[in-house]
């Protein structure tokens, strides 16, 4: 077997560890690897947006480090070395300008969504879906470019080589999707991983993207089909599943829910009305995947949200909508967020992202619960309660919430006041694939969700790097 293993983020605890896991797994079986790394070629990624020296060079050694700690030796490589010279004329050729989001998101390489990528890449760095491409110009030119040559340049390998497969982490940002898409055009099998149910395991899925909601509705109705256990056995799993995330049992991510109170509901709180949750989610991770994410609702979810609220003002008076800002700290800072901040209006409560209000308390106190992706309402789908997806979630076909495809079919049910809760087979189904996805490390042992040993040891460059990366840093280059 030959496996190629594309890891240039060896900043990326624990990912770069679970590239090695994968390596260390493949080489006992008996396979050859062969490593594409990166010497400082991408102009940006996401580990180092800047692309300052002293990361680079620190990556540098920590990947080197890590590679000495495996079996056998791997074969290296840097895709940069398999680009032509039409190939660097075509990069170059490539756009410098965009109009905006429409005009980058619509930038195509011959099979590859070059812009949807790029824009990916950018939603995740500035933890935002709101940016001024002008403002971001020379930003999102080394992007595009850097996606382009990972693109071109594995094409080619791949097209030399014919390795058996490939390994690469996460798929959907742009230099990651660059090597899935080269995979799929040549037809060598791309595994994609991610991170499992908690610390301890790693999702594995294979050629498409680990959030791409076609393939996760596929593998929670395969997960539910085993024959293995009983129905019995996975509906206490799920179950267990759903109790621990209402004590901020997350698994493989930061709790954003410790420092709430249990049990605490708003100021505003009045019991004798029509109380409406509404709860927004992190959009960067899935506002440029496929177009299976798209909103049939509304465009921007802060606007929809705002025209919502109006709405029902008019036509269900007696609605008090409470919004839960998602909790998470780098959401404080969002467009969305910002936003949502700013409304005035009688009808609403705005809860901000630090509040001590329970996200559970809230949920289980409230008549129906409106999300525009979040977890939150498949586990309030699972606690009972009626849910509204107003846009597209990995769970929102499961049949376990409304899925209104036009903003009068939101509002109506909204305002419906005998809106009935949905059978909760596909929470249990949902549940019980998140209680039990991945596989378990043999080789990496997690110590918290962004640290942990490989082989018994902590990854860090050598003397020599870690010299170069201070002196760079000194310097400031």
């Amino acid at each position: 077997m030959n496996v190629v293993i594309f890891g240039p983020y060896a900043l990326w605890a624990p990912h770069f560890e679970t590239d090695l896991e994968i390596a260390e797994t493949r080489i006992a079986a008996g396979a050859d690897i062969t490593w594409f790394g990166c010497d400082g070629e991408l102009e940006s990624c996401e580990p180092n947006r800047t692309h300052r020296r002293d990361q680079c060079l620190k990556c540098i050694g920590r990947r080197k480090a890590g590679l000495k700690l495996l079996s056998s030796s791997v074969t290296s490589a840097r895709h940069e070395e398999h680009l032509t010279a039409e190939d660097r004329d075509r990069v170059a050729a490539l756009p410098r300008s965009f109009e905006d989001l429409d005009a980058l998101r619509a930038l195509k390489l011959d099979t590859f969504d070059l812009g949807m990528a790029s824009l990916s890449s950018m939603f995740e760095m500035l933890r935002d879906v709101s940016l001024d491409v002008r403002e971001h110009q020379r930003w999102i030119g080394q992007i595009v470019r850097s996606a382009a040559r990972v693109f071109l340049g594995m094409r080619n390998y791949l097209r030399a080589a014919r390795p058996d497969c490939v390994y690469v982490f996460n798929g959907r940002m742009s230099a990651m999707r660059g090597v899935l898409r080269a995979c799929q055009e040549v037809g060598v099998d791309c595994h994609i991983h991610e991170r499992g149910r908690d610390t301890a395991h790693y999702l594995v899925t294979t050629n498409e993207m680990s959030h791409e909601i076609d393939g996760v509705e596929r593998r929670i109705e395969a997960a539910w089909a085993r024959e293995r256990f009983s129905r019995e056995d996975k509906v206490a799993v799920a179950e267990r599943w759903y109790e621990g995330r209402t004590r901020g049992h997350i698994g493989s991510w930061f709790s954003f829910t410790d420092a709430q109170a249990e049990g605490r509901l708003p100021s505003t709180w009045d019991a004798e009305r029509r109380n409406v949750g509404v709860y927004t989610s992190s959009e960067y991770e899935h506002a440029a995947i496929d177009d299976a994410w798209k909103n049939p609702l509304f465009e921007v979810a802060a606007d929809g949200l705002q025209e919502l609220i109006e709405r029902c003002g008019r036509e269900a008076p007696d609605i008090h909508f409470n919004l839960r800002l998602h909790p998470s700290p780098v959401a404080r800072e969002s467009s969305t967020v910002k936003m949502l901040m700013a409304l005035d209006a009688a009808n609403v409560t705005v809860i901000p992202p630090d509040s001590e209000v329970s996200t559970y308390a809230l949920m289980l106190a409230c008549e129906k619960i409106v999300v525009t992706a979040s977890s939150v309402g498949i586990e309030a789908a699972f606690w009972g309660k009626p849910v509204i997806l107003a846009g597209a979630s990995e769970w929102g076909r499961l049949g376990s919430a409304y899925t209104p495809q036009t903003f009068t079919e939101l509002v109506d049910l909204v305002c419906d006041p005998a809106l009935a809760p949905l059978d909760r087979e596909g929470a249990l189904k949902f549940g019980y694939y998140m209680a039990t996805l991945g596989l378990s490390y043999e080789y990496f042992q997690p110590e918290g969700v962004m640290h942990g040993t490989f082989k018994g040891k902590h990854i860090r460059p050598r003397f020599l790097h870690r010299m170069q990366a201070r002196i760079a840093r000194l310097m400031g280059s």
